[in-house]
């Protein structure tokens, strides 16, 4: 709303949203190998600050009556933003990486559940306090909340010294504390995985530019307030399911496993949202159809990304990767830089595909390439399940 009124264009706006994740997809991985040097408990606590003070900063943007100046501060507030992130998301992903190294998928899952419903309550949230006090009470609210979350993790989380690792020698800190960038990433399993997390991203944006035009295109007497609830439906389904399945992954079944055959689902899931015009002589294009869809994407989504970050710290293991604190924070920067990109192709390769084709075609294709994605995650698996065993003789 600020930017229309600022005349700013709609490719403005968007690459004002855009440069949130390109920051934290470039920062990262760098924020990762450095972690250990500067402090995981610093930078969680820092991240979380800059968040805070900067969401803060952009409510205040709407007082700006420059064109250029609005647009200018709207790129470097949000791009400190992202910085705040960058720091404080690895920092976070690092600490459970490190403090529940058995039960990593089950934590994991545990924190989507709240993502998942924060993801499902901060739009109506955000739309309840502009009616009451324009643009800059939500800014003001969900900053000020942020940093209150700053005192929290300041008294809860014990000493930096608890995140150093037991070899820690002060004099040795850059050899023994931090992690190879380029080593990490060259491990072909983790390197798998790091592909698998931007896709499992893309699952989850894909649909944002397009999912409302084509439930209007199947009932055109539909209301908002419903069509909102029905975009919530596959963050539902992923909140409610994400702790089972981290829970199964780490006590019952095998994080590659539960993987494959999460892609598999989605593939699946995509190719009935249409649904798909290869089905339309056997699946009616109707709206409940797209609704099952809908629910059976975000049970797949919870098997194809939520055992990510624990399969690529086993692979890590397997590929002879020192367990220190510095291959976990490495890792988690990959992590949290694959999510983020995959964030930003998501809604651009959805919109695109369906701008050039039509959504039930769009839909078909990224069901094939996840179908694709999931065959070669199996093929792989095979492989390298035969690898090491032909090491082992």
């Amino acid at each position: 709303f600020q930017g229309v009124k600022k005349n700013v264009s709609v490719t403005t706006s968007g690459l004002v949203f855009t440069v949130y994740p390109l920051v934290v997809f470039i920062l990262s991985p760098f924020i990762g190998k450095y972690m250990p040097l500067i402090g995981v408990k610093f930078l969680l606590i820092a991240g979380c600050f800059v968040e805070g003070i900067t969401e803060i900063l952009f409510g205040f943007l709407g007082d700006i009556d420059d064109h250029l100046t609005f647009v200018s501060f709207c790129f470097l507030v949000r791009s400190f933003t992202a910085v705040g992130n960058s720091a404080s998301s690895t920092a976070a992903i690092a600490i459970l990486s490190h403090t529940f190294p058995e039960d990593m998928s089950t934590v994991f899952g545990a924190l989507e559940l709240f993502s998942g419903l924060g993801f499902m309550t901060g739009p109506a949230l955000g739309g309840f306090l502009y009616q009451y006090g324009g643009f800059k009470l939500p800014f003001l609210v969900t900053g000020s909340m942020v940093l209150a979350v700053v005192g929290a993790v300041y008294w809860v989380l014990p000493p930096e010294r608890a995140y150093h690792d037991e070899s820690y020698d002060k004099e040795k800190e850059k050899k023994i504390e931090t992690g190879s960038l380029l080593r990490t990433i060259s491990v072909p399993g983790i390197f798998v995985m790091a592909i698998t997390c931007i896709f499992g991203s893309m699952v989850l944006g894909f649909l944002d530019p397009t999912i409302t035009l084509h439930i209007t295109s199947l009932n055109k007497n539909i209301s908002p307030q419903k069509i909102g609830l029905i975009f919530l439906l596959p963050a539902g389904f992923y909140a409610l399911s994400a702790p089972l399945v981290g829970y199964l992954t780490d006590k019952r079944l095998k994080a590659r496993h539960v993987i494959v055959s999460g892609a598999f689902f989605v593939g699946i899931a995509y190719l009935l949202l249409g649904p798909s015009p290869l089905f339309w002589s056997f699946i009616p294009r109707k709206l409940y159809v797209v609704l099952i869809a809908l629910g059976g994407l975000g049970l797949g989504i919870s098997g194809f990304l939520v055992p990510v970050l624990s399969d690529m710290h086993q692979a890590g293991s397997k590929a002879g990767l020192s367990e220190t604190m510095g291959t976990k924070t490495v890792i988690s920067g990959i992590f949290n830089s694959c999510f983020s990109i995959g964030s930003v192709i998501g809604p651009t390769f959805g919109g695109f595909l369906t701008e050039n084709f039509s959504f039930e075609w769009a839909s078909t294709i990224f069901g094939f390439l996840l179908l694709g994605l999931g065959l070669f995650l199996l093929l792989f698996t095979v492989c390298e399940s035969r690898s090491r065993k032909s090491t082992r003789i």
